[in-house]
């Protein structure tokens, strides 16, 4: 098995890109949870994202 280092971390998500920009929004509580609008998600489960 060979060995591997691991020398940092990336996030990209609904709520901002890198720690910080996801961390003051995840403090401030704010949502990024809403109604799918961009297309039709009738013959999904679920509308929300």
């Amino acid at each position: 098995m060979e060995r591997i280092a691991i020398t940092g971390i990336g996030i990209v998500t609904p709520s901002g890109i890198g720690k910080r920009q996801f961390w003051a929004n995840i403090k401030s509580g704010r949502s990024f949870i809403k109604e799918i609008t961009r297309f039709d998600a009738s013959k999904y489960p679920s509308h929300i994202a």
